[in-house]
């Protein structure tokens, strides 16, 4: 069997990060399993990874549609995997060029307008732009070419897979695969590091953008006002300048709690990170929308064994499930109270704990996720 991953974006330099991390996993196994896999990108850079067969166009959008053409009719797959959004359903020329079966991997959680709404007064100029492009695609304008080009789609959170279902209709199969995890590199501490000290320690892990709930984190963790609480921030490669900018803007926000912040930059390996993830007693993701549908750093954390905060947007709550507490995405106030609940209450920390340590159990690891897609990929 021969199948083509359509990824644009795709680099060595993304390839730990979503939704690149899931193709590079998947087609090591459908590698393995003796499938011939290619892939075609944007990006002039080959894959690490071996037996994956790259193939470079300048661009996958309408303009370029018979160099794209070249390469599906060199290739002559038997399946064909495109990454998708509400916008590239609707301007890939290409699409009338294919003579096999198309699956979409979704990579954007397709929002609602109320959603988006209820995000706007957080982000960014950028954000706004590359959000809202999505918004203005209309419904009925995506799903038609779902209907017309696709046979089925993947979705990383069934609550998108079953929004797409919903409107795509039957003639389109949805499927709700979930991401995997090295669950041999990710696991908890031998023993609970919050009975080592007096004070409750929340973990930041991300950059520190707007869209992920940062802004909200900080007047969050002003109004719980606690001095029995600290906030540790990591800003994984940052320089010390970004660095510097990060503390600025804890000033400004926090005043005197602002000696209970602690931020970490630079390079960090991920052993390290692992490590801190474990000493936390509760990460905090308050995501106000989810870039790529499920985050894998709210997965890395349950399986360290530390309870996750997160929002209600797409497929956090169903990741995080009892191993933590779920609020409205936006509120400082709601985000406030749940990390005043968990800093006053260390059982309650415990017991979430507890709960990490079971989810864990049905987390899957990426050659089950493999098979996953193997099975959707051969029907």
């Amino acid at each position: 069997m021969k199948v083509l991953f359509c990824v644009y974006g795709y680099s060595p330099d993304a390839e730990l990060l979503q939704p690149w991390l899931t193709v590079r996993q998947v087609a090591s196994v459908l590698i393995a399993s003796g499938w011939e896999v290619h892939l075609l990108t944007d990006v002039d850079k080959r894959p690490t990874l071996a037996g994956l067969q790259h193939h470079y166009v300048r661009t996958m959008r309408p303009s370029n549609a018979n160099e794209v053409r070249t390469v599906l009719e060199m290739v002559a797959p038997d399946r064909i995997i495109v990454l998708t959004t509400p916008l590239n359903l609707m301007f890939s020329g290409w699409y009338r060029f294919v003579r096999c079966e198309m699956i979409a991997f979704l990579t954007y959680p397709f929002y609602t307008h109320a959603e988006l709404t209820r995000a706007l007064p957080h982000l960014c100029r950028e954000d706004l732009v590359t959000y809202g492009r999505h918004a203005l695609v209309p419904k009925f304008l995506w799903t038609r070419t779902l209907k017309k080009y696709f046979s089925a789609v993947i979705a990383q959170s069934n609550k998108t897979a079953a929004r797409v279902a919903e409107a795509a209709g039957s003639g389109v199969a949805a499927h709700g695969l979930r991401a995997g995890l090295d669950l041999n590199f990710w696991t908890p501490a031998a023993a609970d590091p919050s009975r080592t000290r007096s004070f409750v320690r929340f973990l930041y892990a991300g950059s520190p953008k707007a869209i992920r709930g940062f802004d909200l984190l900080l007047d969050a963790f002003r109004r719980l006002g606690s001095r029995d609480a600290e906030l540790r921030i990591l800003a994984r490669g940052s320089t010390d300048a970004e660095v510097n900018a990060i503390r600025r803007r804890i000033d400004s926000r926090l005043g005197e709690l602002r000696d209970r912040v602690e931020i970490v930059g630079g390079w960090m390996e991920r052993e390290r990170y692992r490590e801190e993830l474990r000493a936390a007693d509760v990460a905090v993701l308050p995501f106000v929308l989810v870039p790529s549908e499920l985050p894998v750093s709210v997965l890395e954390c349950i399986a360290c064994g530390t309870p996750v905060i997160a929002t209600d947007i797409d497929g956090l709550p169903e990741a995080v499930g009892s191993a933590g507490m779920i609020v409205r995405s936006g509120s400082a106030a709601a985000l406030s109270a749940a990390m005043r609940d968990l800093a006053m209450d260390s059982d309650r920390i415990r017991q979430l704990r507890a709960h990490c340590i079971d989810n864990r159990k049905n987390m899957l690891d990426w050659d089950s996720v493999g098979r996953e897609w193997l099975q959707v990929l051969s029907a």
